[in-house]
């Protein structure tokens, strides 16, 4: 939102502030949606300002299933991936990077499948 806003409005003005901020608000209360038909009202000053635009609209509109933060909040789910980042590094750097350990691409892939499938509670008889 902040590149389209600086696309449209320049860096560091009190427009592309207010613009971006704006559409940051109607994305956290009401989705992807509005977002999306903001993009569409507002008017480009050149043509490098709309490929801007016609870029980040393409994000949201590919993006708004991922983009649903009111629904997300009303059932308790989280929006920020750093408890999932969090998690899959602990999980990677606890086997993967012991002392010593030396791993090709596809040992390291095996392994993690075996670790991933383990952890999450399933039988080693079900990866077969």
């Amino acid at each position: 939102l902040w590149t389209a806003a600086k696309a449209v409005h320049g860096d560091d003005t009190p427009e592309t502030k207010a613009w971006a901020t704006t559409a940051l608000n109607r994305l956290w209360q009401t989705g992807p949606k509005p977002v999306l038909e903001w993009f569409d009202a507002t008017q480009v000053p050149t043509t490098a300002a709309g490929e801007v635009m016609k870029r980040e609209r393409g994000y949201f509109s590919t993006n708004a299933a991922r983009l649903q933060y009111p629904s997300f909040r009303e059932r308790h789910l989280p929006i920020g991936s750093g408890a999932v980042e969090a998690s899959a590094k602990h999980l990677v750097q606890q086997r993967m990077k012991r002392a010593g350990s030396r791993w090709s691409d596809l040992g390291a892939r095996a392994i993690l499948d075996v670790r991933c499938h383990l952890l999450s509670g399933r039988s080693l008889e079900s990866i077969a």
